[in-house]
């Protein structure tokens, strides 16, 4: 009888092959029984440790947020600029290091948001992620740097939708790593500066110069 530690980490075995096969695979073709194939287990393992095909897509999601959480920290910079680029810049790392990762954690999130069962789950984790910037950018209109016209909770969320919108087109192979690198602050630095105020759009330009 396996222990508890063995099963968890099969587990966990079992998910890395999952971000493997649906990071190559067409997610059409993402199915439990080439995930068993590829993990070298049985089809009737993976559904007693994890569950059916949209319980391990929810499964690789799960990873990915939890590996994320410790790239949502605060910065010690009060500056919103020096706040959003470094925290992009720790994800786009993050990213570098573990593509197979995100891309199958984006296409498996992308098809569970789709469906009736799991939109209340991949809604919590949108809500959560969208609040990320919400602090520094109320420090921002604080400090007069950001105007406020839109409240600190709805311009997080739009600064975090250029992210997710880039990186769903990254995952979907319909822009390069190069072009998404770029894509992600530079986005980002024209939602915050449709926010700025006049004497703080010539620091947005200058960093937004910078992004090619």
């Amino acid at each position: 009888m396996q222990t508890a530690e063995a099963m968890q980490q099969r587990r966990e075995d079992i998910i890395t092959a999952a971000q493997n096969l649906l990071a190559q695979e067409d997610l059409g073709a993402f199915s439990v029984r080439k995930l068993a194939t590829s993990a070298g287990v049985s089809v009737a393992t993976i559904y007693n440790l994890i569950g059916n095909r949209q319980a391990v897509l929810f499964a690789i999601v799960s990873d990915l947020t939890e590996q994320m959480r410790s790239k949502h920290e605060n910065f010690d910079e009060t500056s919103v600029l020096d706040f959003v680029e470094r925290h992009l810049n720790a994800l786009l790392s993050f990213t570098k290091s573990r593509e197979n990762l995100l891309r199958s954690a984006n296409l498996a999130f992308d098809q569970l948001s789709r469906e009736a069962d799991w939109t209340k789950s991949t809604s919590r984790i949108i809500k959560t992620a969208e609040a990320t910037y919400v602090d520094t950018i109320t420090s921002g209109v604080n400090l007069g740097d950001l105007r406020g016209d839109d409240n600190a909770r709805v311009l997080s969320a739009l600064v975090y939708r250029t992210y997710l919108d880039a990186t769903m087109n990254w995952a979907y192979r319909r822009i390069s790593m190069n072009k998404y690198k770029r894509t992600v602050l530079r986005d980002a630095l024209i939602v915050l500066l449709a926010d700025a105020t006049d004497s703080f759009r010539p620091q947005v330009l200058e960093r937004l110069s910078r992004c090619g």
